[in-house]
């Protein structure tokens, strides 16, 4: 989950999820705009990424990290291996678990169009290899980032329940440990505030 400069959420699921008429899949981000935040919310549901309009339709193209820049474009992180278009002219981006893409958009909505970058390339950070990247959240070029299990990045190493930070010039810091506070859950949404 995220949140858009309107104060809508934005957000993934596990699997199919069928909100009045319309069926989310995993691949999909759906938007939530409330109309009465709070304990009983109000509000209504609309598509706002069709993952099957820009390339992510294959199990390991399912949606499992997402952030919003200021300027509106999304960036996602995979289950798996992901293979979607690049610059609009045919090209294509083969993105893996531990990698960031950025979807520069013409259109969101239930006709969604644009395209797909690279945003994060896991090679270039030193030791990150095998992570699976669950949540993200993304400030002034630092990446914060939660993976599904143990992990070894740079210089760092830690577990599901810690808060990873990868700098612009790649370098790697724990910046949350789980442990230290008495959580041992897994980190699946992450927002800092």
């Amino acid at each position: 989950f995220t949140s858009d400069q309107a104060g809508c959420l934005l957000l993934t699921f596990n699997g199919n999820q069928k909100i009045g008429a319309t069926t989310y899949k995993p691949q999909d981000v759906a938007r939530f705009c409330p109309t009465n935040p709070g304990d009983y919310s109000a509000g209504t549901f609309s598509m706002y990424l069709d993952g099957s309009d820009v390339g992510l339709t294959t199990g390991g193209e399912i949606i499992d990290a997402l952030e919003v820049l200021a300027d509106g474009r999304l960036v996602i992180s995979t289950k798996g291996n992901a293979k979607v278009p690049q610059n609009g002219v045919g090209g294509v981006i083969m993105a893996q678990k531990n990698d960031l893409l950025v979807f520069n958009y013409t259109g969101y909505g239930p006709v969604t169009t644009g395209y797909w970058d690279m945003y994060l390339d896991n090679i270039l950070v030193p030791g990150m290899n095998k992570e699976n990247i669950i949540s993200s959240y993304i400030d002034n070029g630092d990446k914060y980032m939660t993976f599904w299990t143990n992990f070894t990045v740079g210089d760092e190493t830690g577990d599901y329940n810690d808060i990873v930070v990868i700098h612009p010039d790649y370098s790697a810091d724990v910046f949350w440990d789980g442990d230290d506070w008495g959580y041992s859950g897994r980190i699946h949404g992450l927002h800092i505030k």
